[in-house]
């Protein structure tokens, strides 16, 4: 459960390179897009959920990644969970003289074991089309760091694209080298 408190998220003060696409690096027909960058830390039950706007450049081809949210561990597992019913159903539907005895006697052990490789298989294989480096958002919230008020301390960003990440941190110098801005390249 996640306590939702309705309101405008907070305006990043970061300076965000505008000569290429924060996906793909293309340097032409760009636009800018007002993205909302979300960060939630669960906590047993309840959850607390942090929503912060940042306007980067996006090309014609990657303007549908901008609102696309990664999946966390837990969305992943819902999802896993949701797939090993299906297969559930469809095993019980399938008469029981067509199973080989090991699948017949461990039925939910199997649509288990299925759901866990199909899923894995499935988030390994989704790889993005290049030039394009990310089928989400190529930037995305890695961290926060606040204090006991519940003031932000320093914000730590992903970045797909580690060309995009440098010319960022180039862009944010002062405030990298103060440690207010940490900047992640996943490659």
């Amino acid at each position: 459960m996640i306590l939702h408190f309705p309101g405008r998220a907070a305006e990043l003060p970061f300076v965000s390179p505008s000569h290429m696409c924060c996906n793909c690096g293309q340097r032409s027909d760009l636009h800018p897009i007002e993205v909302t960058l979300k960060y939630t830390r669960y906590f047993l039950l309840a959850g607390t959920e942090t929503n912060l706007l940042l306007t980067l450049p996006f090309c014609t081809g990657c303007i549908g990644t901008a609102d696309r949210y990664r999946l966390g561990l837990l969305s992943k597992a819902l999802i896993t969970m949701g797939v090993f019913f299906v297969l559930m159903g469809a095993l019980m539907f399938i008469p029981m003289n067509f199973l080989p005895d090991l699948v017949r006697d461990n039925l939910g052990r199997t649509a288990a074991i299925l759901a866990v490789l199909l899923m894995a298989a499935y988030f390994r294989l989704r790889k993005p089309d290049l030039p394009r480096t990310s089928n989400d958002q190529p930037i995305y919230l890695r961290g926060l760091k606040r204090t006991f008020r519940g003031d932000i301390r320093s914000i730590t960003l992903g970045f797909s694209n580690p060309e995009y990440a440098g010319e960022f941190r180039k862009a944010n110098q002062d405030l990298c080298d103060s440690g207010a801005l940490v900047i992640r390249s996943e490659k």
